[in-house]
């Protein structure tokens, strides 16, 4: 047999026939296979590295410029962030006078107006509430009142620089007084029944009509607020102030004009500032304390909340000056001199007749100055609603 398949194999390798390839064959043919791998291999990692290189030199620049302009977003959100003295002075001014506006359905404030009038059109809605928070949050500490238990912690980023006793007293007064009236008051149903009550004062001028003038006096400290009231809320076209007054001059005779008491009953609460007029001057620019409201019957309403505190009314009239003072001083002479004008040469005792006499008119003034100064809350702004 081993002869026989000797000669098999002979006659195999004759024919080129070969049963299987010797070991020393397949261990080369097996190299070369590999060897070929190898650098076919290679040849398509280095040209997916040349692509890979290519990719990202065309991504360099894009995301060079994506990183800058990361880099200025938040160097603007780090400026729109930090506060600087005249926007503090801003927020303040508005927020001490106007108040804040919250939607009880949306259950979120509204700071369109508010941004309006404290010129803060770069400031977020975002930052504008954070920066109130705080400012509530160190108002209550400064009057050592105890934190609200539903209230959320201030945030320690945004440090709000302290403001005297009185004032912080003053303001939150002012915030929760204004919110009350938007939120409460205008919507009570019964809110013109219960008007029809109202008293009139001796304070108010001729041409007041109690509950119409009452109603207009409530939307107009909604509308624009506490500050500057006989020129906001005079001049307001939508409020009936300004017509009547009108109509009370023209009845009156225009030359009486100049000697028409425009006893400000608007200043509620805020500070007092010449009335801008064409047609007349103001003689006798009433304080706070002075301004009486009898509401009788009124449901919902906190007597407390209409009446005011010492710290209300006592700093009502010089508000205006702490708020701002460089207009204020420019502001005071010119006040200084119209006064000093009016009582000297434009006061005619016949126009004055039905209310006494010139010595009387200026013994008058004189008594409201010092109770300006001396006036105590339980007499400064009575709203009796029950």
């Amino acid at each position: 047999l081993e002869l026989h398949a000797g000669k098999h194999s002979e006659n195999s390798a004759d024919f080129g026939q070969l049963y299987w390839p010797s070991t020393s064959t397949l261990t080369t043919r097996l190299r070369r296979l590999i060897t070929a791998y190898q650098r076919s291999y290679k040849r398509q990692q280095m040209r997916q590295e040349a692509l890979m290189k290519t990719d990202r030199r065309r991504r360099r620049p894009r995301d060079e410029v994506r990183a800058l302009e990361a880099e200025r977003e938040a160097i603007i959100t780090e400026k729109r962030q930090k506060w600087t003295r005249r926007e503090e002075a801003d927020f303040y001014r508005v927020v001490s006078t106007f108040g804040v506006i919250f939607d009880p359905i949306k259950q979120q404030f509204d700071w369109n107006q508010f941004r309006a009038f404290a010129r803060l059109d770069k400031k977020s809605d975002e930052s504008l509430e954070k920066y109130f928070s705080c400012f509530v949050a160190m108002c209550r500490r400064v009057c050592r009142m105890p934190a609200k238990p539903d209230e959320e912690p201030p945030d320690l980023s945004t440090v709000i620089e302290p403001i005297t006793e009185e004032r912080a007293s003053r303001t939150l007064y002012r915030i929760e007084l204004l919110r009350k009236v938007r939120e409460q008051v205008l919507h009570y149903p019964l809110l013109a029944e219960k008007l029809k009550l109202c008293q009139p004062s001796l304070d108010l001028p001729e041409w007041w009509e109690c509950g119409k003038h009452d109603k207009d006096l409530l939307i107009g400290a909604a509308k624009h607020g506490v500050s500057r009231t006989d020129y906001h809320i005079l001049n307001d076209p939508e409020l009936s102030f300004l017509d009547s007054h009108k109509n009370f001059a023209q009845n009156r005779g225009g030359g009486n004009l100049t000697t028409i008491s425009l006893l400000n009953p608007l200043g509620v609460c805020c500070g007092q500032s010449m009335s801008i007029i064409p047609t007349s001057l103001v003689q006798d620019e009433k304080p706070t304390e002075q301004v009486e409201v009898k509401l009788e019957g009124a449901e919902k309403v906190p007597a407390k909340e209409m009446s005011g505190n010492k710290e209300e009314e006592d700093e009502a009239a010089d508000f205006a000056v702490k708020s701002d003072e460089e207009a204020e001083v420019e502001a005071a002479p010119v006040k200084c001199e119209i006064k000093d004008t009016e009582l000297s040469t434009e006061v005619d005792p016949k126009s004055i007749s039905e209310k006494g006499s010139e010595d009387d008119e200026e013994e008058k003034l004189d008594d409201d100055d010092k109770s300006e100064e001396s006036s105590q809350p339980e007499g400064n702004c009575r709203c009796n609603i029950n």
